[in-house]
């Protein structure tokens, strides 16, 4: 029998098409300040535990959009496939992950499930 040590995950990911459906340049911060709601939606489904979940959130998208702000912008009505899990070690990787997957809209931003043709 085979036996594997080390690290081991049973984490995911989903890639989703977010595009601006505005007619100005928006950015991963614009984008979870309008949808800053499903961080509160996601930890009454998932129970995570999270004091103030929706600052953490923001806060997260803060730290990706200044770590790599050209991969994080989009231009008026420019549509990006995107990719979060719960592996990426922060709060907008493991809510995006879960609650994009319906699809939906906000103010400036829409987005869907993107499936993976292999």
């Amino acid at each position: 029998m085979k036996m594997r040590t080390g690290f081991v995950s049973n984490s995911s990911s989903s890639s989703f098409i977010i595009k601006n459906i505005s007619g100005s340049p928006k950015s991963l911060v614009d984008f979870a300040m309008e949808v800053k709601y499903l961080a509160t939606e996601y930890e009454e489904c998932y129970d995570y535990g999270t004091e103030n979940c929706e600052e953490e959130f923001v806060n997260s998208a803060h730290q990706r959009f200044s770590e790599n702000p050209r991969n994080n912008e989009w231009a008026p009505y420019e549509r990006k496939i995107k990719t979060f899990g719960d592996e990426d070690g922060d709060s907008i990787g493991r809510v995006f992950d879960y609650m994009l997957r319906y699809g939906g809209e906000s103010e400036s931003f829409s987005w869907e499930f993107y499936q993976h043709c292999r």
